[in-house]
């Protein structure tokens, strides 16, 4: 199928820049490319970095999605700091949070907590309707008279340290780390009272310093047991499910998202956090055969693949639930494709940055490094959830609406792709804000024929690649696919008949069992390497894919005929050769890490190194 798009409708225009608009541009681009140089410039001697460390802890706006591409891309590119300068952050960090705001901070932020927070009779009254339930209150909104200044220095601190614990994992990320760090990320992740994004942020903080093993060993050896904290959580998310839904004023039992409000921000939130736990107990502060929430998709037709995802997309709850939590923009698509006919999946938005949600062959080019997901090559085609443009062929189009309809937390997102017809339309709430793309397809030129023609073209199967549901989430995005398993929350506006997507395709049972094996084996093989195989097409279910995959079935036969057992701890995905120079068996551990899938001739280049 040709999939180059264009993105022309009666609904949209775009508009060609005059001489005026591009020298405009011009001098944008190059005041902030003289900025940024300026910038890493600073930030290349060791008081630079302090002080861009503590401006960014003081004054970024943490929930707008700019700020946070731009903070990533700064410390990506910055020179690499000190040992020293990395010790002086951890305290700094600290020194912040620990800062008391002034006497008149302190009155003006008693005085919006009490009286501030709604304005308008009707607004205070829907408020007090949704809070408060005969004597209990909800913890989490109305507990704390925190000053909002120092809830914003945590949540920038936790960000701050996790981007550096990552980028530093190792001997490094250890002149970071100090006793006194962990303390205050456990006490704010453990906290019923703290706000529900800096708890959220700790998690992901304790996270990333998990990927240095000496700090791991500190953390799961804590006074305070981090696998026993992160399951009273997820008994708290529990909780506070079952008081939102009886508090939630319009909230019945057939529905699956709370009005529009406070209580919505606050289930979005224990949603997000919810699945981190999972996450952290699953695949970081593992218990040897112990899964918090084993995947069940016997009874699916259709998820996002594990298998054909970025390294990493976190992929959870039975394969519908996807969240990125690194800096890079990170995508993944279905386990099945179409060709032709008109289908219809939903998202449900649980954040409220960018994504880009819509349809991708198997060409569509994922490179997390140089920022391409779908939408962002002629493969492909993407609704942008922040920006409300569609992304086709590398260029966004805006669509003529008279307000911007961008989406927040607990938007959903209805995707129709019509093949027949050659478009696809994106729908917001169940409204058409005429998001429409239209693009070349073979099922579409067959109108051009004469009706014997069409009726022969008609019977033939389509040719062409397939389209796969595809979606990309920039950093600490959250959202949940429905392909028609689960009633539709906003059925689309359509007189046509469709399918869901759940009806293109099959899990057959060799599929899911290497599903299960992965999720079991936590993503990653004994040496740290993804399951998905190297310079081979990724793995898929035998009905629904563009292509039949050709495979050997993985029976329980074939397992123990090779040694495998679901018992045993090691399962290698690559097959039995060095992982690096594919010629010699894996026959050699690196120490003292462990790490094993190399031979001995090229583990002796890493003794060399």
């Amino acid at each position: 199928m040709d999939t180059a798009t264009r993105s022309t409708s009666t609904n949209r225009q775009r508009r060609g820049p005059n001489r005026r608009d591009r020298a405009s541009f011009y001098m944008r681009e190059r005041n902030m490319m003289h900025a940024l140089d300026t910038l890493f410039g600073l930030a290349h001697t060791g008081t630079g970095y302090i002080a861009f460390v503590r401006t960014i802890v003081m004054s970024m706006q943490y929930d707008n999605p700019v700020a946070m591409a731009f903070l990533c891309h700064v410390i990506d590119k910055s020179a690499l700091p000190s040992k020293d300068t990395l010790q002086k952050i951890g305290p700094l960090v600290l020194s912040l949070l620990n800062k008391k705001p002034s006497r008149l901070r302190r009155m003006v932020s008693l005085i919006t907590k009490r009286c501030g927070m709604e304005r308008g009779a009707n607004n205070r009254e829907l408020l007090r309707m949704q809070l408060f339930d005969d004597n209990a209150t909800s913890a989490t909104l109305m507990a704390s008279d925190q000053d909002p200044q120092s809830l914003l220095h945590k949540i920038n601190g936790a960000i701050v340290l996790s981007l550096l614990a990552e980028k530093f994992a190792g001997e490094m990320c250890l002149m970071l780390w100090s006793e006194d760090i962990g303390k205050m990320l456990m006490k704010s992740l453990v906290d019923t009272q703290e706000d529900l994004t800096a708890r959220l942020f700790a998690l992901i903080a304790l996270e990333k310093f998990a990927l240095t093993g000496a700090v791991k060993s500190a953390l799961l050896s804590h006074e305070m047991p981090l696998r026993s904290a992160l399951l009273d959580i997820l008994m708290e998310c529990e909780h506070a499910y079952k008081r939102i839904r009886r508090r939630a004023v319009g909230f019945t039992d057939g529905d699956s998202i709370p009005p529009k409000g406070p209580l919505r921000e606050e289930w979005a939130k224990y949603m997000q956090l919810e699945m981190s736990c999972r996450w952290a107990l699953d695949r970081v502060f593992i218990e040897k055969n112990v899964l918090s929430s084993p995947w069940n998709i016997s009874q699916l037709g259709v998820i996002m693949n594990p298998f054909d995802a970025t390294p990493y997309m976190k992929v959870g709850m039975h394969g519908l639930t996807l969240r990125n939590d690194r800096p890079q923009f990170e995508s993944v698509r279905a386990t099945a494709c179409v060709k032709d006919g008109k289908w219809y999946y939903e998202t449900l938005v649980l954040t409220n940055g960018i994504m880009q949600i819509g349809w991708a062959t198997n060409r569509c080019r994922f490179s997390p490094d140089d920022g391409y997901g779908v939408g962002d090559d002629r493969n492909g085609f993407a609704f942008d959830t922040y920006r409300t443009a569609i992304w086709a062929d590398g260029s966004a189009v805006y669509p003529q609406m008279e307000y911007r309809a961008r989406c927040e937390a607990g938007d959903v997102v209805g995707s129709f792709l019509d093949l027949d017809n050659g478009f696809c339309s994106f729908y917001i709430n169940g409204k058409n804000h005429g998001l429409t793309v239209e693009f070349d397809h073979p099922n579409k030129r067959i109108d051009t024929l004469s009706p014997r023609s069409r009726e022969i073209a008609l019977k033939k199967k389509a040719v062409g690649l397939g389209l796969y549901p595809a979606v990309s989430l920039t950093t600490n995005q959250h959202c949940m696919i429905n392909f028609g398993d689960c009633p539709w929350l906003y059925p689309p506006p359509l007189t046509v008949e469709f399918q869901g997507v759940n009806k293109a395709g099959k899990l057959d049972d060799d599929f899911i069992r290497r599903v299960l094996r992965w999720e079991k084996k936590r993503g990653v093989t004994t040496h740290g390497k993804s399951y998905k195989p190297m310079n081979k097409p990724p793995l898929r279910p035998l009905e629904g894919a563009d292509e039949t995959p050709v495979r050997s079935p993985l029976s329980a036969t074939s397992d123990e005929e090779n040694g495998i057992s679901d018992n045993e701890d090691k399962y290698d995905w690559d097959g039995p050769l060095c992982t690096m120079c594919f010629s010699e068996p894996k026959n050699a551990m690196l120490l003292p890490c462990k790490h094993t899938g190399f031979g001995v001739q090229c583990a002796k280049i890493f003794k060399n190194w």
